[in-house]
């Protein structure tokens, strides 16, 4: 969308128009395998064939480089391409853990450790309420929504009453 009181900058092209279209911002085709320039016949791309005679002779010749290696007694070659690293990781000693000293230990926590092993009691665990207050409850709620509602249609009453009346 552009805007035409010049306020705002036009739009930009559209970076990826049809590649077998040509440019579509000039109006012109580009030549397409199939077709010439500006011949309206575009062609169908298709994909590349695996030349399978290709890969035979590299599968064979990476074959016979492997039993020649074999034959001879060393290693087969190991491929260097990759972006790895290759250096050896020494292993790790595990860490020992030793048991802290009574000194070490915080004031407050060398007297829990003296004291013993006294416990201090847990909260009191309440008994669930069999239901009936919750009834209560919800039928004064429902008392008290009854007389606003019931309010609320005598003031609408009203004051249509009034406008009419």
């Amino acid at each position: 969308m552009v805007d035409s009181d010049g306020t705002q900058a036009p739009e930009p092209p559209k970076p990826f128009s049809d590649p077998l279209g040509g440019n579509t911002a000039d109006g012109r085709s580009s030549p397409t395998p199939s077709g010439t320039a500006g011949s309206g016949h575009l062609g169908v791309a298709r994909p590349v064939e695996v030349n399978r005679e290709a890969v035979r002779q590299l599968l064979e010749a990476e074959q016979a480089e492997q039993a020649e290696a074999a034959a001879s007694g060393e290693p087969a070659p190991v491929d260097t391409d990759d972006d790895e690293p290759t250096a050896e990781i020494p292993p790790q000693q595990p860490a020992t853990v030793r048991a802290s000293r009574p000194s070490a230990l915080s004031p407050i926590l060398r007297l829990r450790k003296q004291s013993g092993a006294r416990s201090r009691p847990g909260p009191h665990v309440r008994k669930p309420s069999s239901g009936s207050t919750g009834l209560a409850v919800a039928l004064v709620l429902l008392v008290i929504f009854i007389l606003v509602a019931i309010q609320f249609v005598v003031s609408f009453v009203e004051s249509v009453t009034g406008l009419f009346g």
